[in-house]
């Protein structure tokens, strides 16, 4: 529990990039539950029920329910990419300040390979756990 305090205590710098995130996995959802009832909408109220006056109102809102959902989403991966970005320089430039500091006996002692494998597996595996799992519980969340 205490490296998981620890990580989120990490994390914390970067709250101005992961709220927005939240905040989008709740909103998008909702979008796209709405563009089934326009469908609905389009079909029913209009193309059945021969309103064709009603038909540019029903296309606009469609495609501003379409054009929101697509802009959120740019927004959202632009924004995760970002984040997920800076924070993985931080880890390593952490690491790197740390290995830097250990002893010249430890590099000959340690196998190259297992130190290199932090910089190269563990840090980008350790930076996508917050996106996935915090990103995937709000949206899990807002379905509700």
């Amino acid at each position: 529990m205490s490296i998981l305090r620890r990580y989120l205590g990490d994390c914390r710098e970067f709250w101005w990039g992961w709220l927005p995130l939240l905040l989008i996995s709740v909103l998008l959802p909702l979008s796209n539950l709405a563009m089934p009832l326009v469908e609905k909408r389009l079909i029913d109220d209009v193309l059945l029920a021969k309103q064709a006056q009603l038909l540019p109102r029903t296309l606009l809102i469609y495609a501003g329910l379409w054009m929101f959902s697509v802009a959120i989403l740019v927004v959202a991966v632009t924004l995760r990419i970002y984040v997920t970005e800076r924070l993985t320089m931080r880890f390593r430039q952490r690491l790197f300040v740390h290995c830097e500091a250990l002893s010249v006996d430890f590099s000959r002692r340690e196998h190259s390979g297992r130190t290199l494998s932090l910089f190269l597996n563990d840090v980008p595996n350790m930076t996508t756990v917050f996106t996935t799992v915090i990103g995937g519980l709000a949206c899990s969340l807002s379905w509700w």
